[in-house]
């Protein structure tokens, strides 16, 4: 595996730019991942996928969950994809992807798009969707979650 680089999907990267369960051990291992000179890829989907949730919290009215200003959307995109290496993506990738969500039993192939990018690029996946992990863990263990219960334990580094 590539020490340098780590595939980072959507639901990580809202960790880093709000208050929601996980931040803590996310900013951590973000912290650690820019201090080490890690690169952090994401395929091309990420960008819609950040602001789409960005967007959410901006019209978010309960208060169960943050809400943000647009000005904060935007500048919190900017802040994520500042520390983001941005991958286009192809008919490789695409078709890749297709074949891990039909092997997972996935109902759709996006998160998959970040599993075929991991598998290209040779490094971890790290995510803050639980439902993913477990559902590919067991037969792509290169899928890391933060909210794996060993993590709260242990010094942990993205490439760990």
């Amino acid at each position: 595996m590539i020490e340098g680089a780590v595939v980072i999907d959507p639901s990580l990267a809202m960790r880093w730019a709000l208050n929601l369960s996980y931040s803590r051990q996310a900013t951590i291992l973000l912290r650690s991942g820019v201090h080490q000179g890690t690169r952090l890829l994401a395929p091309h989907l990420f960008i819609g996928e950040v602001s789409t949730a960005l967007l959410a919290y901006v019209r978010n009215k309960s208060p169960l969950y943050p809400s943000i200003t647009l000005i904060d959307a935007e500048r919190l995109l900017a802040a994520t994809l500042e520390v983001m290496e941005i991958h286009p993506e192809d008919l490789g990738l695409g078709q890749r992807s297709l074949r891990f969500a039909y092997e997972t039993n996935r109902t759709s192939t996006l998160d998959s798009l970040y599993a075929a990018l991991t598998e290209r690029e040779d490094c971890p996946l790290w995510t803050a969707d639980e439902k993913f992990w477990n559902g590919v863990k067991a037969v792509y263990p290169w899928v890391r979650c933060v909210a794996d219960p060993a993590l709260q334990t242990e010094q942990t580094s993205l490439h760990s």
